[in-house]
């Protein structure tokens, strides 16, 4: 079942009241009028112990899947996928997993502000454990090792406001994600065990709950 429009509503006026409307809540709305399924929430709400989970690296160097590509445009590009990087799960809500990589943030966040101009785009920004990007990028898999696009959530860092600490859930996966499974376990491979449990158990991906306050059920 698809994320229903009467909850999204009730998360634009908890927000509205609370001060703010994040941005994050206009991108939302427009997904949902183009029939895509999202949910708005600050990502540490579903931000998981990633040392109860096994660690991923890709079986062979690849060319990493374009965001937003539509019939108007190629899409964003990203950054080669390398073999040495390792990728943690850093996120789990309802049956799916979020896998980050600190190296390839690094090469992604130099790819999008670039290495020269104002004082947001200086390399040191990019640098492993410095500032980063706005926005981090996730890849969503399978315990199998099976990728099935990016997520991009808001870089808590960078922003003060709570509404702007919102992140927009919604699955890119418009660019090429076929020729799968492309990750393997590498560290902690026991955990696939719960990894394949939680993938069962957890339901409907994006039937998430909220409450009267604004606040996620069962998360």
């Amino acid at each position: 079942m698809c994320f229903r429009k009467p909850i999204f509503m009730l998360l634009v006026l908890t927000t509205s009241l609370s001060g703010c409307v994040p941005h994050a809540e206009y991108r939302a709305y427009q997904d949902q009028l183009d029939g895509h399924d999202v949910f708005l929430v600050n990502d540490n709400r579903v931000r998981v112990e990633s040392s109860k989970y096994p660690v991923f690296s890709i079986r062979e160097v690849r060319e990493a899947p374009r965001s937003n590509v539509n019939d108007d445009w190629e899409g964003a590009y990203n950054p080669p996928i390398l073999m040495d990087y390792k990728w943690v799960v850093t996120h789990s809500f309802n049956g799916r997993f979020l896998i980050h990589s600190i190296e390839y943030d690094s090469d992604y966040c130099k790819e999008r502000l670039g290495m020269s101009g104002s004082r947001h785009s200086r390399p040191k920004n990019c640098a492993i454990g410095k500032k980063g990007a706005p926005n981090k990028i996730y890849v969503y898999v399978r315990p199998n090792g099976e990728a099935y696009g990016w997520q991009y959530m808001r870089n808590q860092d960078w922003y003060v406001l709570r509404s702007d600490k919102i992140s927009r859930f919604r699955i890119d996966d418009s660019g090429d994600w076929s020729g799968q499974p492309w990750f393997e376990c590498v560290a902690r491979c026991d955990k696939l065990e719960r990894m394949w449990r939680e993938e069962v158990e957890g339901g409907d991906p994006f039937e998430v709950k909220v409450d009267k306050k604004g606040e996620l059920n069962g998360l």
